[in-house]
């Protein structure tokens, strides 16, 4: 339930990239030039791990209302060349997209292979949403409530709990 909050209150598909990690797929991704490797990247967001449908994460805010994603693969299989060209990218796939909603906005992302280094790369417009995940089990979690923790001890934390009042005005105290 955190993870799917934190992916719609994101706007970058690069947060799941994230969250794999924090589960402790690793920071290194290899991909073998198919599109059954690249489509392993995200499986696991989809019902089953089957992608064909998509996948739609929704919440509301009090505040900013309500805020949606929705996850899919276009479904084309079908790519032209042009006559004579050689297929210079082996990761000729349709990219996954994230469609997302804020109140009347729209916009998408995409994450892509870049046909030069076989890197993944995110494309379209980026929004972000007042979130933030922690986690002891997270690196910079733990160091993040750390400095808060002593912030706390030596009186000096009000500023933080002001700035997360004035995002979230129904904030009373902010502890760990």
């Amino acid at each position: 339930l955190l993870e799917a909050m934190f992916l719609v209150a994101s706007a970058s598909p690069g947060v799941w990239l994230k969250l794999r990690f924090w589960r402790g797929a690793g920071q290194t991704i290899r991909l073998t030039g198919t599109k059954t490797s690249y489509e392993s990247l995200f499986r696991d967001l989809f019902h089953d791990f089957k992608g064909q449908k998509g996948a739609t994460i929704g919440i509301t805010d009090s505040d900013l209302g309500r805020r949606a994603v929705n996850i899919t693969y276009s479904g084309r299989e079908t790519y032209r060349l042009p006559p004579g060209e050689e297929v210079a990218n082996a990761f000729l796939i349709d990219p996954i997209t994230f469609y997302w909603r804020l109140k009347d906005r729209k916009f998408k992302t995409r994450i892509i292979v870049s046909p030069k280094d076989a890197s993944l790369q995110i494309e379209g417009d980026r929004e972000v949403y007042p979130v933030w995940f922690s986690s002891p089990a997270i690196q910079e979690g733990a160091t993040i409530a750390q400095m808060f923790s002593e912030m706390s001890q030596k009186n000096q934390s009000e500023p933080v709990v002001e700035l997360v009042r004035s995002v979230y005005s129904q904030v009373k105290s902010v502890t760990l």
